[in-house]
């Protein structure tokens, strides 16, 4: 592995998995299922590679946000609209950083010497 991909890889798995959050995310019509991959993938993200957390977290709780605001334009409907406002999808913001940084928690509580 290079010494770039060695820095950025968990970066690009947090795209990869936004990029599937937000497919659930466009197949459900509620916001249970994405909020919990939006822990689960944080949590896994944050466990692997604790030092990328405050990268990755944003990464993975903008998603959302991001497909709901740019998606309309690229001809992207989502099946339900957030309310009050699209800013309301930032909520998803709070699940991808406690995941993530329980992830860090939890690497540090099995790894501390």
């Amino acid at each position: 592995m290079g010494p770039i991909l060695a820095k950025t890889w968990p970066y690009l798995a947090a795209l990869i998995l936004a990029v599937l959050i937000v497919f659930v995310d466009g197949h459900v019509d509620n916001t249970t299922i994405p909020a919990t991959l939006l822990l689960i993938f944080g949590l896994m993200l944050g466990f692997v590679a604790p030092k990328g957390a405050l990268g990755v977290a944003p990464i993975l709780g903008l998603a959302i946000f991001a497909a709901h605001t740019l998606g309309p334009s690229l001809g992207y409907k989502p099946p339900y609209q957030p309310s009050p406002t699209v800013a309301a999808t930032l909520l998803a913001l709070i699940p991808a950083f406690l995941g993530t940084y329980a992830g860090v928690g939890l690497n540090r509580l099995c790894f501390s010497s």
